[in-house]
């Protein structure tokens, strides 16, 4: 997770990553190496980390704190807290967090202040930000210190508090000393604009609320890019602001521009949820959006898709897609720098990945076949960046949604009169990803394992998977076969390549 790297030292880190195995166990007796596998990890080290983390229990005020026990085991007593609770107990001590939050509640704040108040010097504050610091580099966002501050698009500061207090603290606490008098009225707007039938966390709308007006009142006003504005006509929601909100402002100009920032940051979101129906529906409703290089972009690129088998068979999947590849053109058009996207802050792309270098070309491919029509609306940077974009779209939402469709065959060569064949067969059936039939030698390239009850079976198509089911195998037989099928079937998934 590319946040807690942000705002957590090594250590943190490692705890982190222990807590999270540990926090989804029942109660029960369990050996540090079973329930640990983290390989850069050895015994002392674990140890050591699984005290640190006891005593960090202890001290939030769990009753089980020290679950330590003799012979190279920890014994849970009872259920602990979620990781989320962890986490935002941490954030307390990290120096970025509490920078933020000198940004979101002190206003003026002065470095000299900040590190008295923090215990801390000036040189181990650089440092202890500098992850975080060249991370905003990337969105053209940047500290500075006297007073405490942010520094670029209000937008993409606002979206920046945001979501770094949310994906911290997760209501588990609450970041803001003072509360503006507006901003319920604001947050009841924002939920308004997002679909009351949203899945959207509504206090971490109540958040994003607060952000807005605590920014509002220390004078930054947002100034939404131009290119936004020419889907203002076709967007109902500018039609339903609230005279409520409006009287909060000190005068129209600056209303007006807060107005569509209240859409445009609506608009942005605050998670990702694998669907943006709600913003397609807003910009299918005028004529403009079919016309619009954007949306002629995300049509062409997923009958691209399409055609190359990058796309789920599945009708919902395929929709959910589609509004993705719409969301995604559309900042990639109405955003002129990069904006802070909630994938940004938790998803890393491997390093090294075959199946995304292949994902990467077709893309490219893509791209390249598309210059003479995209060159007046998306420079060459900007192609690169939604390059980016789709190859996270492609890791989180559809190489998931195409693992679905990934199936593990099984082949059945066995008598009929086998009491056990229909009861293997049944009990197969009942797994999703399994799909059962009889064998087949014409097909023989097909299985991923074939059950056999002959002992003439192996010799005669020895590069086939197989297990062989003998006359006296029972239950426990049935039991261990099943767990077989599950653990290929799940390689099977995981080791999958693009179809291309």
């Amino acid at each position: 997770m590319i946040y807690n790297s942000l705002f957590f030292s090594g250590t943190e880190q490692n705890k982190l990553e222990v807590y999270h195995t540990i926090s989804t166990l029942t109660p029960g007796l369990y050996r540090i190496q079973d329930i640990v596998t983290n390989q850069y990890f050895n015994y002392h080290q674990l140890t050591r980390l699984l005290r640190e983390i006891s005593e960090d229990l202890q001290e939030i005020g769990v009753k089980h704190w020290n679950f330590m026990a003799s012979g190279g085991k920890i014994e849970i007593i009872e259920i602990l807290p979620t990781m989320d609770f962890y986490r935002a107990y941490l954030l307390k001590n990290s120096l970025p967090f509490q920078y933020i939050l000198s940004v979101i509640n002190n206003g003026a704040e002065d470095i000299d202040a900040f590190c008295q108040r923090c215990s801390t010097s000036k040189s181990n504050l650089a440092r202890k930000m500098r992850p975080l610091s060249h991370f905003m580099l990337k969105f053209n966002l940047k500290f500075s210190q006297n007073p405490i501050n942010v520094i670029g698009d209000e937008y993409n500061i606002r979206l920046f508090l945001s979501r770094t207090t949310w994906i911290g603290l997760r209501g588990i606490h609450t970041p803001f000393t003072s509360i503006p008098d507006f901003a319920n009225d604001l947050a009841e707007f924002f939920h308004e604009l997002n679909g009351y039938k949203s899945r959207e966390n509504f206090e971490e709308i109540r958040w994003g609320a607060t952000i807005h007006a605590l920014r509002y009142e220390r004078g930054h006003v947002i100034e939404v890019p131009e290119t936004f504005l020419e889907f203002k006509e076709q967007l109902p929601i500018f039609e339903r602001m609230d005279e409520r909100i409006k009287q909060n402002y000190r005068n129209d100009w600056e209303w007006e521009k807060e107005r569509e920032g209240i859409v445009f940051y609506s608009m942005l979101r605050h998670v990702r949820r694998g669907n943006n129906t709600n913003f397609c529906r807003q910009l299918n409703c005028g004529a403009l959006a079919k016309a619009h290089p954007i949306w002629n972009l995300s049509s062409r690129l997923f009958d691209y898709l399409d055609g190359v088998n990058l796309l789920p068979n599945d009708f919902n999947d395929r929709q959910n897609i589609m509004n993705e590849l719409v969301y995604e053109a559309y900042l990639l058009y109405a955003v002129p720098n990069s904006i802070l996207l909630p994938d940004d802050l938790l998803y890393e792309l491997p390093k090294e990945s075959k199946n995304l270098e292949q994902v990467k070309k077709l893309l490219h491919k893509f791209l390249d076949g598309q210059k003479h029509q995209l060159v007046y609306h998306f420079t060459a940077s900007k192609r690169e960046l939604f390059t980016m974009k789709l190859l996270k779209l492609y890791r989180i939402l559809i190489e998931p949604t195409l693992k679905k469709d990934v199936q593990f065959f099984v082949g059945i060569s066995m008598e009929t009169s086998n009491r056990f064949r229909e009861l293997i067969i049944q009990e197969l059936k009942i797994l999703k990803c399994v799909k059962v039939a009889d064998f087949s030698s014409k097909q023989a390239e097909m299985y991923d394992l074939v059950i056999h009850s002959s002992g003439k079976f192996k010799k005669k198509h020895p590069e086939l998977p197989s297990y062989f089911w003998g006359i006296y195998y029972g239950e426990n037989n049935l039991e261990e076969l099943l767990l077989k099928v599950l653990k290929l079937s799940m390689n099977k998934k995981n080791n999958y390549m693009c179809r291309v």
